[in-house]
């Protein structure tokens, strides 16, 4: 179970007799050969390490993939961006980032099935959000470093 509280004095816990202790990348676990897999949602374990680069080929009909409250850390694939029928990634209370020299998040806006962004609380998540998101999306970005309406000639 995990507790996140809004307070700085409150317990923020886990049990960690209940959970996953996993590396994301290790390409041993089962879940990687699940190639007709629609969901994955293993949110509030001890899973670390980073999320895949290949994973839209190992998961093709990925839809929602629910990463958020883990241990995860580096970049966010820019690779996520080919899965066509994503409609939902979860990835808040991490500590991962962007990928150098790409946004990402102006990406993963970009594509026509996506309801559900979450990447808040990754304080080294960059990117630059359009002036108004789809009115159809659900964005999360705060604890982090994405900003409105950057300047088209800023690096990231």
């Amino acid at each position: 179970y995990v507790a996140r509280a809004d307070a700085p004095e409150s317990p923020v816990w886990r049990c960690p007799v209940h959970g996953w202790n996993l590396q994301m990348d290790d390409m041993t676990l089962p879940w990687w050969n699940w190639q007709s897999l629609e969901k994955m949602h293993i949110d509030a374990n001890f899973i670390y390490g980073t999320i895949p680069e290949q994973l839209p080929e190992l998961w093709p009909h990925l839809r929602s993939l629910d990463l958020h409250d883990l241990k995860l850390s580096g970049a966010l694939p820019l690779s996520l961006t080919t899965l066509e029928n994503l409609t939902q990634l979860q990835v808040q209370l991490n500590d991962l980032q962007c990928p150098e020299g790409v946004d990402v998040i102006a990406a993963l806006m970009k594509r026509p099935k996506m309801r559900v962004l979450h990447v808040d609380a990754n304080p080294r998540m960059c990117g630059c959000l359009p002036p108004e998101a789809p009115h159809f999306l659900h964005l999360s970005v705060g604890e982090t470093s994405i900003r409105l309406n950057c300047d088209e000639h800023l690096e990231l």
